[in-house]
C-alpha cells in the first residue's frame, strides 16, 4: 500500500488520516476551490454543532452536561468556545445598541451596587465562573465530580444566560420602554435556569429529590451572593489600580 507523509508532524503512515496527530493525508492547496470549499463546509459544521449544543442545553441541561462529562462529546462545541461565540454574539448586540444610539431608561433609586454590575455585566458573569464551581464543589463534596469539572459545567451554563439574555437585549430594539422589565424577568429565568441545570447534573437514583432541591436552592443563593461580592471586589480594587497608574 502507498505510504503517507504527515505534513504536520512528518509521521510516515497508511491510510487517510495521520494516526500520530489526526491530519488528513489530503491537503489541498489554498486557492479559490480551497476556499469555496472550506468555508460552507466549516459554517455547516459550526451551526450544526451550536445549534445541537444550544437544544440540548434548553431542554436537559444538566443531563447534557453529565453526558459531556461522561465522554459524549462529538456533537457538542467545546464549553469555551461555546462561550466565546455567545459572548462575542452578546457583545455584537450591545455595540449595536450603542451605536443605534439606545439608551436604557434607568430608575432614579437604582442602587450604586445595581449599576456598578450593570455597567460591567459581562465581565461579572465572567469572573463569577470559578467562584460558582468553588461553591458549589464545597457544597456538593460527597459527589463525584471534581472542581474543574464543574467549572466546565459553569461555563456552558455562564454562556447560555448570555443567550437567554439576549432576548431581552435583542426586544430592547422595539420595546425600549419596557427594558427593565424584560431584563427582570430574563433575570428570574437565568436563575431557575442554573438551579435547575445542577438539580438534573446531582439527581440521580439515591439522591432524595425535596432535598437535593432545597440543597441547590440554598447552594445558588450562597454562591451569587459570594460571587457578586467577590467580583465587586475585585472589579474595584482593579479599578483603583488603574486610577493610580494615570496618576
Amino acid at each position: 500500500m502507498h505510504q503517507e507523509l504527515c505534513k504536520n508532524c512528518t509521521h510516515i503512515y497508511q491510510g487517510k488520516f495521520c494516526p500520530n496527530c489526526g491530519q488528513k493525508a489530503a491537503t489541498h492547496e489554498i486557492d479559490f476551490n480551497f476556499v469555496m470549499h472550506e468555508v460552507p463546509h466549516s459554517a455547516f459544521h459550526l451551526s450544526k454543532g451550536i445549534f445541537y449544543t444550544i437544544k440540548e442545553l434548553f431542554t436537559r441541561p444538566g443531563k447534557t452536561i453529565r453526558e459531556y462529562f461522561e465522554g459524549k462529546r462529538i456533537n457538542h462545541f467545546p464549553p469555551l468556545t461555546y462561550l466565546l461565540i455567545i459572548t462575542s454574539l452578546f457583545v455584537f448586540v450591545k455595540s449595536l445598541q450603542i451605536a443605534f444610539n439606545f439608551r436604557e431608561i434607568k430608575k432614579e433609586n437604582t442602587s450604586e451596587l445595581n449599576q456598578f454590575i450593570d455597567k460591567n455585566f459581562i465581565l461579572v458573569l465572567l469572573i463569577m465562573i470559578p467562584v460558582y464551581a468553588l461553591v458549589y464543589k464545597l457544597f456538593h463534596l460527597k459527589f463525584k465530580y471534581n472542581y474543574w469539572q464543574l467549572l466546565v459545567a459553569q461555563t456552558f451554563i455562564i454562556a447560555h444566560i448570555f443567550l437567554i439574555m439576549l432576548i431581552p437585549q435583542l426586544l430592547f430594539f422595539f420595546f425600549p420602554e419596557t427594558r427593565n422589565l424584560f431584563k427582570g424577568y430574563f433575570l428570574l429565568i437565568t436563575a431557575v435556569f442554573q438551579i435547575f441545570t445542577y438539580y438534573q447534573l446531582f439527581n440521580d437514583s439515591r439522591t432524595i429529590k425535596i432535598r437535593l432541591l432545597i440543597r441547590e436552592l440554598i447552594c445558588y443563593a450562597v454562591a451569587t451572593i459570594i460571587a457578586i461580592v467577590f467580583t465587586v471586589f475585585l472589579l474595584g480594587v482593579i479599578t483603583e489600580i488603574t486610577k493610580f497608574m494615570h496618576h
